[in-house]
């Protein structure tokens, strides 16, 4: 048999109060945390923000994006920054003005394009960027703005493309600059010093065999520079003193024998012999430059 009882519940007199109070918290919530927008100039390196609509701030950052000046105040919390379509392109977080903790970019499609660390305006700890698949592309590691530490480059099959270690925002140790091919074997490798390259570099064919050797000091191209061919056979052999071309140099043929030599000083040919594949000389013109001998006074020659 159906029931016609009615009950009746009282609630405590304050609830009514309580219920205001939540409403008023979550909108001054949304309020504060959700309207807080940032745009960028990257010709000027200067960007705005907005609250509301309404310009309360603008800074200006470095080439490597350290800020630089700041004018109004920025309130703390995530902002976001869009693109022209309205997407989201990044999310900031502020504190105290100043870019600190993650900042979040993202690809047209919404997916996570790099993650950038920062404390108190200065990109600070991991970094890390993305290809558009998700897969790693590159992380390195900055202390107070400058990189420090291990810096690495994938290629999108999650192989290394380069390892470099930095100290204080230039390159550091002994053989860590290297570089690889797609598929890990490696490209080259040079010893710095200072930020600087010292000693041998030496690049790598994709068979394992060199390309070439370079040697410097303190960043300066001094003794022998040597080419190979593909097969271990060495093709060009030059000389540098105080990063200018001095002294003997030949180049060879595939099969090992020798297809010119001469002499330069101080950038200048002053002798130049050119043998036939038979080794009698075919060019009397000794102030020929063989082509490969070219390619380097090239590289020497200062730009107009």
């Amino acid at each position: 048999m159906a029931s016609n009882a009615h009950y009746n519940i009282s609630y405590p007199s304050s609830l009514k109060s309580f219920l205001v109070y939540v409403s008023l918290l979550i909108i001054t919530t949304t309020h504060a945390y959700a309207i807080v927008t940032r745009t960028t100039d990257n010709t000027t390196r200067t960007a705005t923000f907005y609250n509301n609509g309404v310009e309360i701030a603008s800074q200006k950052f470095s080439a490597n994006d350290h800020v630089l000046k700041t004018k109004g105040t920025i309130p703390d919390g995530m902002i976001n920054e869009y693109d022209e379509r309205g997407q989201v392109l990044c999310l900031w977080t502020y504190q105290n003005s100043l870019p600190h903790g993650p900042v979040t970019y993202y690809y047209p499609d919404g997916a996570t394009s790099a993650i950038i660390n920062y404390a108190q305006g200065k990109k600070h700890g991991i970094s890390k960027e993305f290809f558009n698949d998700g897969s790693l592309m590159l992380e390195e590691n900055y202390s107070d703005g400058r990189l420090h530490g291990m810096r690495k480059e994938y290629y999108r099959n999650g192989k290394v493309k380069t390892i470099f270690t930095y100290k204080e925002g230039n390159p550091f140790g002994e053989g860590i600059g290297k570089t690889y091919y797609e598929d890990g074997t490696i490209k080259g490798k040079v010893i710095y010093n200072d930020g600087k390259p010292h000693g041998n570099a030496t690049a790598y064919y994709p068979n394992g065999f060199i390309f070439s050797t370079y040697s410097y000091d303190k960043g300066i191209l001094n003794g022998e520079v040597k080419e190979y061919f593909d097969n271990g056979v060495i093709k060009t052999l030059i000389n540098y003193k105080d990063g200018i071309l001095n002294g003997q140099f030949k180049t060879y043929y595939s099969d090992g024998r020798v297809e010119s030599e001469g002499y330069i000083k101080n950038g200048t040919l002053l002798d130049s012999k050119h043998y036939d594949a038979h080794g009698q000389i075919d060019i009397p013109d000794k102030k020929f430059i063989p082509t490969r001998i070219q390619t380097f006074i090239d590289k020497d020659r200062p730009a107009d």
